[in-house]
């Protein structure tokens, strides 16, 4: 089973029609497969450029300077984080990556008014000089683009096109860049740079300069998500599998180590997860309901929807 390719140009550039056709794409990408590629999303391809160079460049500063951004001892989830120092979250075993978070820029008169380990400011590496800019601007671009991906969701499934992105004004998001190291030595086996797992938020971007990251289907199988030049992998998050009450389920997917070779050449990845604002009111969208079919969630405000443990 592949992956499907889906061209949003004719949505952000057509008439009703060509929106309509786009976002039947979406969900009958999202119903068989579970996530799709998004091209010409409008995100420059020199972001995308730039952002993979920024990130090499930052992960390949010495561990100590690195470490001057981490969100160590404080544990305010943004910053640098080396996750082969920690058990993985998912799986419990040694993760093998490293990791940069950040999120839209918190002020210090801001900090404190939300209760969240995330609603703090970001903590910023010195070096490379061009990197906050990079990314910051890439934050904007996703959230913007994310909003267009909302609205053909919202078209789908037969609710007001504005009907999502009335819930993002905040721009509650998070990015998280990772670097998987090169391996020299046959990995065991079944051995992952990532355990499998589903993102907690409503949508993910992810953005990749190689293989590794595989995808278990709707259909129940594993499925390799190959590089392709210029398209972003969109990914369903658990928020809105609740959300739209199961209708669109989360993606479970984990990133691999390579059993064909002795060794594996270093990876980096970049995910934009998306988050409602705090106060949205997540209720079932009842065109998500079939006939005499009742909520299989309560309603649940997003800020107390994320302070619970996952799972």
């Amino acid at each position: 089973m592949q992956i499907p390719i889906i061209d949003f140009n004719p949505f952000l550039t057509g008439d009703k029609v060509a929106k309509e056709a786009v976002a039947s794409q979406i969900s009958l990408a999202l119903h068989e497969v579970g996530c799709f590629y998004l091209k010409n999303s409008g995100i420059s391809q020199n972001l995308i450029s730039q952002l993979f160079s920024q990130s090499e460049s930052f992960f390949k500063l010495p561990e100590a300077e690195k470490e001057q951004a981490s969100f160590f001892p404080d544990r305010n989830l943004r910053g640098y984080h080396n996750f082969k120092k920690s058990d993985d979250q998912h799986s419990g075993n040694e993760a093998m990556t490293e990791g940069f978070h950040f999120g839209k820029e918190i002020y210090p008169d801001e900090v404190g008014d939300i209760e969240d380990p995330f609603f703090e400011p970001n903590k910023w590496p010195k070096n490379p000089l061009q990197f906050r800019e990079v990314m910051l601007e890439l934050f904007n671009s996703c959230h913007e683009r994310t909003l267009k991906v909302f609205q053909a969701l919202a078209i789908s499934l037969n609710i007001p096109e504005d009907y999502f992105t009335n819930f993002y004004s905040h721009q509650n998001h998070g990015i998280v860049l990772h670097h998987y190291p090169s391996i020299y030595q046959p990995p065991e086996k079944g051995k992952v740079y990532l355990a499998e797992h589903t993102d907690i938020g409503t949508l993910t971007f992810l953005f990749q300069d190689s293989e590794g990251l595989e995808i278990h289907t709707n259909a129940g199988e594993w499925v390799v998500a190959p590089f392709i030049p210029g398209a972003i992998i969109v990914l369903i998050g658990d928020l809105l599998q609740r959300w739209t009450n199961d209708k669109f389920r989360a993606t479970p997917h984990r990133v691999i180590v390579p059993t064909k070779s002795h060794s594996a050449k270093q990876r980096y990845s970049c995910a934009f997860f998306t988050s409602p604002n705090h106060d949205a009111s997540i209720n079932t969208i009842p065109t998500c309901l079939d006939k005499d079919e009742v909520p299989k969630y309560p309603p649940i405000l997003a800020q107390e929807y994320f302070k619970q443990p996952k799972g």
